[in-house]
C-alpha cells in the first residue's frame, strides 16, 4: 500500500489495523508491505496551524489518530519516503514514528528521494529511473 502526504498518514494507519479482528474469514493480512511518501505521524501540530480550520482537530483527537501512538502491526515493513527538498518537519515525523514503533520490532526503513520536494516526489512512482519506482517495485515483488 502506498500513501502520499495524507495518503501517507492512511496507509500507515492501516499498517496499525489487526485484519483478522476486522475481518474474522481472513486468514493473512491483505497489506504486505506500506510506502509512507511524505506522511504525518503526529498529528498534534496541526491544532495550531490554519490547516485545522477543517480538520477541526482537538489535541485529544488529533493525538488518538496519530499513528506514533497506535500499536503497529510488527509483521507488516514500512518504509518512510520523503524528497531530498522537503522541509525538516518531514525527517521529524519519521524520526517520532521510527522511535515509537522500532520497540516493537517493525521493519522500518527510511528512504530519501533525490531531486524531490513535496509537492512533487510523488510524481517519482511514474518514473521508472527514480529510486522510489525501484523501491516500491521491488516490495511488489
Amino acid at each position: 500500500m502506498v500513501g502520499h502526504s495524507a495518503g501517507g498518514h492512511l496507509a500507515t494507519v492501516m499498517q496499525t489495523q489487526d485484519w483478522s479482528e476486522l475481518m474474522p474469514a481472513m486468514s493473512d493480512n491483505p497489506i504486505q508491505a506500506i510506502v509512507s511518501i511524505s506522511g504525518l505521524y503526529w498529528l498534534v501540530p496541526l491544532c495550531q496551524t490554519s490547516l485545522n480550520e477543517n480538520l477541526n482537530l482537538d489535541k485529544r483527537t488529533a493525538k488518538i489518530v496519530s499513528p506514533t501512538e497506535m500499536k503497529p502491526n510488527e509483521s507488516v515493513p514500512i518504509t518512510m519516503v520523503f524528497g531530498d527538498q522537503e522541509g525538516l518537519e518531514f525527517t521529524r515525523q519519521c524520526n517520532m514514528l521510527q522511535m515509537a514503533w522500532e520497540s516493537f520490532g517493525v521493519p522500518i526503513t527510511r528512504h530519501k528521494e533525490d531531486n524531490a520536494d513535496h509537492f512533487d516526489v510523488v510524481d517519482h512512482i511514474a518514473d521508472d529511473k527514480s529510486q522510489l519506482f525501484q523501491l516500491i517495485r521491488q516490495l511488489a515483488n
